[in-house]
């Protein structure tokens, strides 16, 4: 195989290359009980093409496409635990994108008072982090989950950004300008994308 020899925990393989190419692998038992996705620098889990013939796997291992960069591939059965390291590594990664979340929901409430639901919104998604980071789950629960969170907070960066324009719109007319509320709507956006939550 291509690539650093892959990580077993029960269940499931971790594996990572520095490069695209693929990954050979063979098991006694088969792996009909299995399935393959692919983890992004980001934490999300998606859903990996790969191809089994008797006891031999193949795996495509792509680095880098428009998705973003790969941090490693998983091979696990779907209602498997999440591997002990592999959370432990998310979990910290999480609690990160947690912490931005509530700064953004801070800021945001603090510039404008009337942003009541854009700062509810990244406080639940944000307290969504906060459980997935402590609860170990299952690989499924964990991709669901995931992409539950980044849709909620899709809808706040969008209207971020719709509020952004308008604001600046107002501005090229000479109406009334806050300068303020343009640098925290740009700061929670920027938040939001550094994240990779709701901000592609």
């Amino acid at each position: 195989a291509d690539g650093e020899p892959p990580e077993s925990a029960p269940g499931a393989l971790l594996l990572s290359a520095p490069q695209s190419g693929r990954f050979d692998l063979r098991r006694p038992d088969g792996w009909s009980d299995l399935a393959v996705y692919r983890l992004l620098i980001d934490g999300r889990l998606a859903k990996a093409p790969y191809s089994v013939e008797d006891t031999h796997l193949v795996v495509p291992y792509v680095a880098e496409d428009e998705l973003g960069p790969t941090d490693a591939y998983l091979v696990a059965a779907p209602d498997a635990p999440l591997p002990a390291r592999l959370h432990a590594y998310l979990a910290t990664l999480l609690r990160a994108k947690e912490h931005t979340l509530r700064q953004a929901a801070v800021t945001i409430l603090a510039a404008n008072t009337a942003a009541v639901w854009e700062a509810g919104c990244l406080q639940s998604a944000a307290n969504m982090l906060q459980f997935c980071a402590e609860k170990p789950a299952v690989v499924l629960a964990y991709q669901q989950f995931f992409e539950a969170v980044a849709k909620a907070v899709t809808p706040v960066a969008e209207r971020l950004a719709a509020q952004l324009t308008a604001l600046r719109a107002a501005h090229a007319a000479g109406l009334a300008y806050d300068a303020a509320l343009e640098t925290t709507l740009e700061g929670a956006l920027e938040a939001l994308i550094l994240a990779r939550m709701g901000g592609g």
